[in-house]
């Protein structure tokens, strides 16, 4: 079973409070159901069964904006989720490792430091 870090803070946020309590519900499910590289398989009969709400893609896309990217017409794209569940990419770390092999594998690339090559020590400038 994946643990996942939760944004406790999105309760302050204009985006997430004037969405309906639904969206609210399914943006948090959506977060919970990704993948460890924060790619969502789109299954909204699941997602609005789970819910005890009809959920549509279309406004769901409206109320999340730029946070969901469509990356095939089956999978969306959780745009922070990676930066905010694990931070500086690390190459040593399996999980990083894993999670680039699968943003590769949809034509993504880790969300900073271009193509995921961390710098070798943090005062190091980018070449």
């Amino acid at each position: 079973m994946p643990k996942r870090l939760t944004d406790t803070t999105k309760w302050d946020r204009q985006w997430f409070l004037e969405m309906p309590v639904e969206y609210r519900f399914f943006w948090t499910y959506i977060c919970d159901r990704c993948d460890h590289a924060g790619i969502w398989h789109k299954d909204f009969g699941m997602a609005s069964f789970l819910i005890g709400a009809q959920i549509e893609e279309g406004r769901a896309l409206a109320y999340f904006g730029d946070r969901i990217k469509e990356i095939s017409g089956d999978k969306w794209y959780l745009v922070g989720f990676i930066r905010f569940q694990y931070g500086t990419y690390c190459q040593k770390k399996n999980v990083h490792k894993s999670a680039m092999r699968i943003l590769v594998a949809n034509g993504l690339h880790w969300p900073w430091q271009g193509l995921g090559k961390a710098l070798p020590r943090p005062w190091h400038k980018d070449k």
